[in-house]
């Protein structure tokens, strides 16, 4: 048996390092009282660092006893304490020191004064239960937490405070350790004593005194805020998903929406582009009959010469919006060559001579004599440059200059062409957007057109890698586009030459549904040589074909009677008797799309409305030639025209 006195306390780190003591350190370990000249030897204070140490010692408080020094009647007797933080992390260990001294009186065990003093300096609610559950030790922490008096805890259990469920559970927790010996952390529901519903991590260890006695030793810290947190933290998130799942619906929904309007807006266009394409042709044709019918006088040249103008201007103005379309839904697909783009460009500016002069325009022209090769579709970029010289002349008067340049930039790695004018100019407000489609300003609507021109030429030069940019001085001080383009090294490839074939007039059979477009297209045929034979559906065209045995067939598409072109050439290719036949789609329908079913379904050939004659009569004849049909294109797998 023996005596204690408390010596004072120390603290150690998680790792079992001395960070602090009641009273100033001393060389050796702590000082002891009433001696100032002595220390707790280092191997007492080593002892409890040792203790420290051990995973056993974040577990709960423990006892220990060591020897002041060797063969010494008195021992320093310490409680080593964990001690954590809100979280539950370990924060430091406090060490209690007692002076055990010899006594025959004395317990057998530190005083409960002792350990309850201990258990009150701990921020956390620590309890100690023994082997039948009851509580036996309580620091002021747990009783309120648990909102009953010390005296009211003691020796109950807690089946006397609890809910039945809630205790079930502690019970069962406890029986474990005492089972095992192991070291229980969990969460755990709690109710207090007014009805509080808290969350709680429960640390509990079992430990044993002198005499063999097992008590259970539990520390509690409250994390219901901490939950609290998390679960309004979860809620938020739960929230955000829902949000986001709505949200992301609602842009599935709209993207499908914009879908479904850009499809039924191209079927438009198409649809428009071929209602608009079927008047002209009749137009055209009859201008062409008109030429070929002799010697006009003055009087009557000059109507028709306006009505040829005018259908090409709206034919290209259906063309441009057509063209647009296609840009933007990544339709286009270029017929790709390595070209010379200068050739290129004197060739747009030469096809648009005559219009410019006629408009009073004097056109200036700085080409270099070489070569300048790129790789992309010549037709594409005269297009663009045919776009450019349209606009000058649009916004400068008559009297005005246009300049065409071209020149290499980039060290020879691009060439840039410009078209520049003395016309309107513009402020930089109107250059911003400039090259957006149906975007005009206010003074261009005096000028007409769609207002597609320059976005048209931002589309495909971008198709080739190129780009184009505008300038201005400001309003009635001119204009400046500049298209670039990628240069690329070699020569032009070259093109097969068009053998010299004789023309020969051709069985034709056109299937027409309307009757100006049949009658006038077989009136410029006639004209050209032609023998021509009318059908108005397809069922008609047919029989015509079977009966007639005819070179080539003109068919539109959209036919009535049941059957569109598309179903006329499959009964053709069908045909064991009509196989020399050539076939060739003269339609308002000119998307890509269109084409490739026109080639499907058999055509050898696929003409936009409105077409030119001279052109038609080109393909009959590189069709058939002058010894009779040449093999069908579809054979090669590609289309004809």
């Amino acid at each position: 048996m023996a005596r204690a006195r408390s010596i004072g306390r120390f603290r150690l780190s998680p790792t079992g390092d001395p960070i602090e003591s009641e009273r100033a350190p001393a060389p050796g370990g702590l000082p002891l009282p009433g001696n100032p000249g002595r220390s707790i030897p280092p191997a007492v204070v080593d002892g409890a660092r040792a203790w420290a140490r051990t995973p056993e010692a974040a577990a709960g408080p423990a006892a220990l006893e060591h020897p002041w020094g060797e063969g010494a009647r008195r021992h320093a007797r310490m409680v080593v304490v964990p001690a954590r933080g809100p979280e539950g992390a370990l924060t430091h260990f406090d060490v209690y020191v007692e002076d055990a001294l010899p006594d025959e009186d004395a317990p057998d065990a530190p005083g409960r004064a002792f350990l309850e003093s201990i258990l009150e300096t701990l921020p956390n609610p620590v309890f100690v239960k023994d082997e039948q559950h009851r509580w036996v030790l309580l620091n002021d922490a747990t009783c309120r937490f648990m909102g009953h008096e010390r005296s009211r805890l003691l020796g109950k259990s807690d089946y006397d405070f609890f809910p039945k469920a809630e205790a079930d559970v502690f019970w069962a927790k406890d029986d474990a350790v005492f089972a095992t010996g192991q070291l229980n952390e969990n969460e755990e529901s709690f109710t207090d004593a007014a009805g509080r519903a808290h969350v709680i991590l429960t640390r509990k260890s079992l430990h044993a005194d002198a005499r063999g006695r097992r008590f259970l030793v539990g520390v509690i810290t409250d994390i219901t805020e901490r939950k609290q947190m998390e679960d309004d933290l979860r809620r938020s998130r739960d929230e955000l998903d829902r949000r986001v799942a709505e949200r992301t619906a609602e842009l599935v929904r709209l993207n499908a929406q914009l879908q479904d309007e850009d499809r039924r807006k191209t079927e438009f266009l198409a649809i428009l582009g071929h209602e608009l394409r079927n008047p002209l042709t009749p137009i055209r044709n009859a201008v062409y009959a008109l030429q070929r019918m002799g010697p006009a006088s003055g009087a009557q040249e000059r109507p028709r010469a306006i009505i040829e103008r005018q259908v090409a201007q709206m034919a290209r103005l259906i063309d441009d919006l057509l063209d647009v379309s296609r840009i933007a839904r990544g339709k286009v697909l270029l017929r790709e060559a390595r070209f010379d783009v200068v050739r290129v460009v004197r060739t747009a500016v030469d096809d648009r001579s005559d219009v410019l002069q006629a408009a009073g325009l004097v056109v200036e022209t700085r080409l270099p004599e070489e070569a300048r090769m790129v790789v992309g579709d010549p037709a594409r970029v005269a297009q663009a440059v045919g776009n450019l010289l349209d606009n000058a002349q649009k916004f400068t008067d008559p009297g005005g200059r246009i300049g065409v340049e071209l020149r290499t930039e980039g060290g020879g790695g691009a060439v840039a062409i410009t078209v520049s004018d003395t016309g309107m100019g513009m402020s930089a407000e109107v250059q911003e957007h400039l090259f957006e489609p149906f975007a005009q300003p206010s003074f261009s609507l005096r000028r007409g057109g769609l207002g597609l021109g320059l976005a048209l030429v931002r589309g495909l030069v971008e198709l080739h890698g190129g780009s184009v940019s505008a300038s201005s001085p400001g309003p009635g001080l001119g204009s400046a586009f500049t298209l670039r383009l990628p240069l690329s090294g070699g020569e032009a490839e070259p093109r097969p030459p068009e053998p010299e074939r004789p023309r020969a007039g051709k069985r034709v059979l056109i299937v027409e549904d309307s009757e100006d477009a049949a009658e006038s297209l077989g009136l410029a045929l006639q004209m050209a040589g032609h023998e021509v034979a009318l059908a108005s559906s397809g069922p008609q065209g047919l029989e015509a074909a079977l009966r007639l045995r005819p070179d080539v067939v003109l068919s539109d598409i959209g036919l009535g009677a049941g059957m569109s072109g598309y179903d006329l050439a499959r009964a053709i290719r069908a045909s064991p008797d009509l196989q020399a036949v050539r076939l060739v789609a003269v339609t308002g329908y000119g998307l890509e799309e269109d084409r490739r079913r026109a080639h499907e379904a058999g055509f050898d050939a696929h003409l936009v409305k409105p077409f030119d004659i001279d052109a038609l009569c080109r393909v009959i004849e590189r069709l058939l030639g002058p010894a009779g049909p040449a093999p069908r294109a579809g054979a090669e797998g590609r289309p004809a025209g």
